[in-house]
């Protein structure tokens, strides 16, 4: 158990959790500082992951990873990123093209790409163009939101 698992469980107290730990015989890979929240999703969809240690923490939901540290300004973002993904005002957006993968999170402002799966080394707000060159390999996406039936991705931002 860690600092940052204990104020995440109390963030999410309204929410149905399970908790995994190296107590746990199939977790045992597990530091004895780590944990892993699984917040589980009413709607029978991907659950959001967050694996919490002394040291950080990783917000796992689809293909969407990100690292925080443990100042207070992370802590303050992982709580506003969670909060966003489960009230459906920040989803991922995922885009395979001829063996190439780009996922992204998706608020109102902006979208955050995962780095190391930007492999079309494109940036969609600064060069829309790469929709035409995704839609022309007969390219693929896929949305991911925690209650789909609540929002929907804006079609002037991607492919139809």
């Amino acid at each position: 158990m860690n600092q940052i698992s204990e104020v995440m469980k109390d963030f999410l107290k309204e929410e149905e959790l399970e908790v995994f730990s190296s107590r746990m015989q199939e977790f045992d890979s597990l530091q004895p500082d780590e944990e892993v929240l699984a917040v589980i999703n009413p709607v029978g969809l991907e659950n959001l992951y967050i694996q919490t240690c002394s040291s950080g923490a990783i917000l796992s939901f689809g293909n969407w990873k990100q690292e925080y540290g443990t100042s207070r300004q992370d802590l303050k973002d992982l709580k506003s990123d969670v909060d966003k993904i489960l009230n459906s005002e920040m989803y991922v957006w995922s885009v395979v093209a001829s063996n190439k993968m780009m996922v992204g999170l998706v608020s109102h402002d902006d979208i955050r790409y995962l780095e190391n799966t930007n492999q079309m080394g494109m940036d969609f707000m600064a060069a829309p163009q790469f929709l035409e060159s995704v839609a022309r390999e007969h390219g693929s996406q896929d949305f991911l939101f925690w209650n789909p039936e609540s929002s929907r991705p804006e079609p002037r931002y991607f492919l139809c």
